[in-house]
């Protein structure tokens, strides 16, 4: 697809190639999740609530989003003491109710009891429910096979049933999905991930480099939150490719979206990141240096080696000044090394 106003991406089927080959398996995933046993990486990783048992990502007081509304809720108790309680799992997480016959881990499906148990109750006329329960015997038949998901421990209503009665319904209400991405799903709701399965392959894989290189350069973090407004910002873009647009492009493109949202701190993170993205994609393109600098009309002074740079900061840029150029006929040639040399120079005594 392309777009009015777009650069056509040359040598596309020569740069995804290079991608394949430069991208790390843990990076070439669909829904990247970050490492649980390594909270503290320092470009990925999310540190989770401080609650016992719960994975989710911290956010206020070390509480994550769910538990912080819980003490808010409960008027702001001891904040020591609220952590020390284990609390429940945190809704997506908590197994479904049971039925109340003792003994029996079935689903329950109204009035406390399964459906097995809730006939039996209708043809003992209707009795109140819990006294029923109560004295009921369990079933000697049918399935004991346990639900599949992590957190439920139910019993599923038939053998070839892979979840409870409950989990079922819920399978069957978004249309039967494919029975690993459910339950991969189930278990990640509530985590920290970035889902880039919405984007065209090429921008995928151009987006995992992006992520990789930020992962290795350790200059500058990636949490989940500012990767996933990248994605969306990506993938409703209409592109096939980051390179698709030129920068300016990207900018007035992004900046429609911004003056409907606010510019707050992550909507920025997401579009610096964006803007890395396609300058390392570029770079892996087509390459780094004088050799590609210098037939250039603007030179991109952060791709030259020997000037420093900060990625905090927006990229550096310099006019041309190439040997026609008259402050260059007026004196002698200078090498390339040279040009290097000067422009860090001018950059030090803050010359543009």
């Amino acid at each position: 697809m392309t777009l009015p106003g777009q650069v056509p991406g040359p040598g596309r089927a020569g740069l995804l190639e290079k991608l394949i080959a430069a991208l790390r398996s843990e990076f070439r995933v669909d829904v990247l999740i970050p490492d649980p046993d390594d909270p503290d990486d320092p470009v990925l990783g999310v540190k989770p609530c401080e609650i016992g048992g719960c994975d989710r990502p911290l956010r206020h007081f070390g509480l994550c989003n769910g538990h912080y509304l819980r003490w808010n809720k409960a008027n702001r108790p001891d904040i020591s003491e609220f952590k020390a309680e284990l609390g429940s799992p945190q809704m997506g997480r908590r197994e479904l109710d049971s039925c109340t016959v003792p003994g029996c881990r079935y689903h329950a499906a109204s009035h406390g009891l399964c459906c097995r148990h809730r006939d039996k109750w209708s043809r003992a006329g209707y009795p109140d429910p819990a006294i029923w329960a109560a004295a009921a015997a369990p079933l000697v038949s049918g399935s004991r096979q346990e639900c599949r998901l992590s957190f439920c421990t139910l019993w599923t209503e038939r053998t070839d049933n892979p979840f409870c009665g409950g989990h079922m319904s819920r399978w069957r209400n978004v249309d039967l999905p494919d029975l690993e991405e459910f339950i991969a799903g189930c278990e990640r709701y509530g985590t920290m991930f970035t889902d880039l399965r919405a984007l065209p392959p090429q921008l995928k894989f151009e987006l995992h480099y992006a992520i990789q290189c930020r992962h290795d350069a350790r200059t500058a973090t990636a949490p989940p939150r500012v990767l996933r407004w990248t994605v969306r910002n990506a993938a409703t873009s209409g592109v096939t490719s980051l390179l698709d647009l030129t920068e300016q492009q990207w900018e007035e493109q992004l900046a429609r979206t911004r003056d409907r949202t606010g510019r707050g701190g992550l909507r920025a993170r997401a579009d610096s990141f964006l803007f890395y993205a396609r300058d390392v994609v570029e770079t892996l393109r087509d390459g780094a240096g004088w050799e590609v600098e210098y037939p250039r009309d603007v030179w991109r002074l952060s791709k030259l080696s020997g000037l420093k740079h900060s990625s905090s900061r927006p990229r550096p840029q310099q006019p041309a000044v190439r040997p026609d150029h008259p402050a260059m006929v007026e004196g002698p040639r200078q090498t390339l090394g040279e040009v290097t040399a000067d422009l860090g120079t001018q950059r030090q005594h803050g010359v543009r």
